[in-house]
């Protein structure tokens, strides 16, 4: 089973639950203190997640892309690339052109 299957699987999410409601009650900790730590997993769990789309973007056929990733990654990494692309025609282009904006060329 892959990620993106486990994490709709509810016996993943129950086993997820009573591992962490065991982590709390072992350590004693406050549900505040809980809550941040389950925030840091799921923050890395997304950089994880994007930093892989971004990397399967460049080999995989477009249409395929889309559909093997969730619509945050999709969506966050269409935003890397065009900032990407609109970056190096600035600094590539000495005098910039609405033409060579639409085009992704330099110059």
């Amino acid at each position: 089973m892959g990620d993106r299957e486990e994490s709709k699987d509810p016996l993943f999410i129950a086993i997820v639950c009573c591992f962490l409601q065991d982590y709390v009650s072992r350590k004693g900790v406050d549900v505040e203190v809980w809550m941040t730590a389950l925030e840091k997993q799921m923050r890395m769990a997304m950089r994880e997640t994007l930093k892989s789309s971004l990397e399967s973007l460049v080999s995989q056929v477009y249409e395929q892309w889309l559909l093997s990733w969730p619509a945050q990654a999709i969506l966050l990494s269409g935003a890397i690339v065009w900032c990407r692309e609109v970056t190096e025609c600035f600094k590539v282009c000495t005098r910039p052109r609405p033409s060579s904006l639409r085009a992704h060329d330099p110059c």
